[in-house]
Protein backbone atom coordinates (compact mmCIF):
# COMPACT_ATOMS: atom_id res chain seq x y z
CA UNK A 1 0.00 0.00 0.00
CA UNK A 2 1.31 3.23 -1.07
CA UNK A 3 1.98 6.23 1.45
CA UNK A 4 -1.14 8.29 -0.99
CA UNK A 5 -3.49 5.53 -0.18
CA UNK A 6 -2.56 5.32 3.71
CA UNK A 7 -3.27 8.95 3.80
CA UNK A 8 -6.41 8.88 1.92
CA UNK A 9 -7.38 6.09 4.65
CA UNK A 10 -6.26 8.76 7.34
CA UNK A 11 -8.07 11.63 6.15
CA UNK A 12 -11.39 8.87 5.87
CA UNK A 13 -10.65 8.13 9.61
CA UNK A 14 -8.76 4.79 9.63
CA UNK A 15 -6.88 5.06 12.88
CA UNK A 16 -5.12 1.92 11.49
CA UNK A 17 -3.53 3.44 8.64
CA UNK A 18 -2.67 6.46 10.98
CA UNK A 19 -0.67 4.21 13.31
CA UNK A 20 0.68 2.24 10.01
CA UNK A 21 2.49 6.38 8.58
CA UNK A 22 3.39 6.56 12.16
CA UNK A 23 5.67 3.52 12.35
CA UNK A 24 7.08 4.23 8.75
CA UNK A 25 8.43 7.86 10.34
CA UNK A 26 9.04 6.53 13.65
CA UNK A 27 12.92 6.85 13.06
CA UNK A 28 12.69 10.19 11.80
CA UNK A 29 10.42 11.46 14.73
CA UNK A 30 13.23 9.73 17.52
CA UNK A 31 16.02 11.51 15.65
CA UNK A 32 14.85 14.38 15.77
CA UNK A 33 12.80 14.03 19.48
CA UNK A 34 16.74 12.86 20.59
CA UNK A 35 18.40 16.29 19.24
CA UNK A 36 15.56 18.35 21.51
CA UNK A 37 16.24 16.83 24.96
CA UNK A 38 12.75 16.87 26.04
CA UNK A 39 10.69 14.55 27.59
CA UNK A 40 7.84 15.40 24.99
CA UNK A 41 9.64 16.28 22.03
CA UNK A 42 8.43 12.75 20.06
CA UNK A 43 5.14 12.90 21.16
CA UNK A 44 5.55 16.84 20.13
CA UNK A 45 6.64 15.73 16.88
CA UNK A 46 3.91 12.90 16.37
CA UNK A 47 1.37 15.51 16.88
CA UNK A 48 2.96 17.76 14.08
CA UNK A 49 3.21 14.36 11.63
CA UNK A 50 -0.47 13.56 12.48
CA UNK A 51 -1.56 17.39 11.90
CA UNK A 52 0.56 17.24 8.13
CA UNK A 53 -0.94 13.82 7.79
CA UNK A 54 -4.57 15.32 8.09
CA UNK A 55 -4.55 18.51 6.41
CA UNK A 56 -1.28 19.57 4.95
CA UNK A 57 -1.21 16.54 2.49
CA UNK A 58 -4.28 17.43 0.26
CA UNK A 59 -2.73 20.13 -1.04
CA UNK A 60 0.23 18.44 -2.47
CA UNK A 61 -0.29 18.35 -6.30
CA UNK A 62 2.49 14.96 -6.93
CA UNK A 63 1.31 12.22 -4.92
CA UNK A 64 3.81 9.76 -5.63
CA UNK A 65 5.82 8.50 -2.19
CA UNK A 66 9.18 10.37 -2.76
CA UNK A 67 7.51 14.15 -3.22
CA UNK A 68 5.08 12.70 0.14
CA UNK A 69 8.36 11.27 2.04
CA UNK A 70 10.28 14.62 1.31
CA UNK A 71 7.64 16.73 1.91
CA UNK A 72 7.22 15.41 5.71
CA UNK A 73 10.77 15.30 6.17
CA UNK A 74 10.96 19.11 5.54
CA UNK A 75 7.97 19.48 7.81
CA UNK A 76 9.30 17.30 10.43
CA UNK A 77 12.87 19.39 10.57
CA UNK A 78 10.70 22.21 10.57
CA UNK A 79 9.32 21.74 13.38
CA UNK A 80 12.18 20.75 15.03
CA UNK A 81 13.59 23.92 14.67
CA UNK A 82 10.69 25.30 15.37
CA UNK A 83 11.01 23.78 19.38
CA UNK A 84 14.35 24.23 19.27
CA UNK A 85 14.23 27.78 19.07
CA UNK A 86 11.60 27.87 21.25
CA UNK A 87 13.95 25.75 23.94
CA UNK A 88 17.02 27.84 23.57
CA UNK A 89 14.57 31.22 24.07
CA UNK A 90 13.48 29.66 27.20
CA UNK A 91 17.47 28.47 28.38
CA UNK A 92 18.59 31.96 27.41
CA UNK A 93 16.12 33.65 29.72
CA UNK A 94 15.98 31.29 32.47
CA UNK A 95 19.02 32.78 34.44
CA UNK A 96 18.09 35.99 34.34
CA UNK A 97 14.25 34.67 36.93
CA UNK A 98 15.98 31.92 38.24
CA UNK A 99 20.08 32.57 38.86
CA UNK A 100 20.13 36.00 39.44
CA UNK A 101 19.59 38.30 42.23
CA UNK A 102 19.12 41.95 40.53
CA UNK A 103 19.32 45.36 42.70
CA UNK A 104 16.61 46.93 40.55
CA UNK A 105 17.88 50.56 41.17
CA UNK A 106 21.01 50.05 39.54
CA UNK A 107 20.01 47.17 37.49
CA UNK A 108 23.56 45.34 38.02
CA UNK A 109 23.81 41.80 39.32
CA UNK A 110 24.20 41.31 42.79
CA UNK A 111 24.99 37.53 43.05
CA UNK A 112 25.93 35.10 41.37
CA UNK A 113 24.61 31.70 40.42
CA UNK A 114 26.24 29.06 43.22
CA UNK A 115 27.79 26.34 41.27
CA UNK A 116 28.56 22.98 42.82
CA UNK A 117 32.70 22.83 43.75
CA UNK A 118 34.30 25.53 45.71
CA UNK A 119 36.73 26.15 42.94
CA UNK A 120 34.37 27.12 40.69
CA UNK A 121 33.17 29.95 43.45
CA UNK A 122 36.50 30.91 44.62
CA UNK A 123 37.40 31.83 40.78
CA UNK A 124 33.89 33.65 40.45
CA UNK A 125 34.71 35.97 43.70
CA UNK A 126 38.53 36.40 42.62
CA UNK A 127 37.57 37.74 39.32
CA UNK A 128 34.78 39.90 40.43
CA UNK A 129 37.11 41.57 43.01
CA UNK A 130 39.76 42.57 39.71
CA UNK A 131 37.17 43.81 37.47
CA UNK A 132 34.37 46.22 37.79
CA UNK A 133 30.81 45.07 37.78
CA UNK A 134 30.05 46.35 34.62
CA UNK A 135 33.14 44.08 33.20
CA UNK A 136 32.55 40.88 35.24
CA UNK A 137 28.77 41.08 33.84
CA UNK A 138 29.82 41.41 30.52
CA UNK A 139 32.36 38.55 31.03
CA UNK A 140 30.06 36.19 32.90
CA UNK A 141 27.53 36.46 30.57
CA UNK A 142 30.23 35.93 27.44
CA UNK A 143 31.95 33.23 28.75
CA UNK A 144 30.14 30.99 31.64
CA UNK A 145 26.45 31.28 29.68
CA UNK A 146 27.64 31.96 26.30
CA UNK A 147 26.26 34.67 25.04
CA UNK A 148 27.41 36.36 22.25
CA UNK A 149 28.41 39.66 22.51
CA UNK A 150 24.97 41.10 20.30
CA UNK A 151 23.46 38.69 23.02
CA UNK A 152 24.66 41.18 25.90
CA UNK A 153 24.20 44.04 23.87
CA UNK A 154 20.51 43.81 23.71
CA UNK A 155 19.99 42.30 27.16
CA UNK A 156 21.69 45.57 28.95
CA UNK A 157 20.62 48.15 26.18
CA UNK A 158 24.47 49.10 25.23
CA UNK A 159 26.09 48.90 21.75
CA UNK A 160 28.20 46.04 20.74
CA UNK A 161 30.58 48.29 20.78
CA UNK A 162 30.21 49.28 24.49
CA UNK A 163 29.80 45.55 25.13
CA UNK A 164 33.40 44.63 23.53
CA UNK A 165 35.33 47.43 25.41
CA UNK A 166 34.07 46.13 28.90
CA UNK A 167 35.25 42.79 27.67
CA UNK A 168 38.38 43.72 26.38
CA UNK A 169 38.97 45.95 29.43
CA UNK A 170 38.18 43.73 31.64
CA UNK A 171 40.33 40.24 30.06
CA UNK A 172 43.56 43.10 29.88
CA UNK A 173 42.62 43.54 34.05
CA UNK A 174 42.70 39.77 34.63
CA UNK A 175 45.67 38.96 32.37
CA UNK A 176 47.08 41.69 33.97
CA UNK A 177 46.82 40.49 38.02
CA UNK A 178 47.23 36.67 36.59
CA UNK A 179 50.84 37.76 35.06
CA UNK A 180 51.89 40.25 37.95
Amino acid sequence: MSLADLIANVQKGDDNSLLILISKFHGLLKKYANKLKSEDAYYDLQIVLIEIIKKNLIQLKKKEDPYIINYIEKSIKNAYIYYSKKERKIDKNEYLFSDFETDESSDKISNIPSTPDQYSNLLIQDIKSIVSDKEFNVIYLNFFYNLTISEIAKQENISRQAVNKKKISGLKKLKNAILI
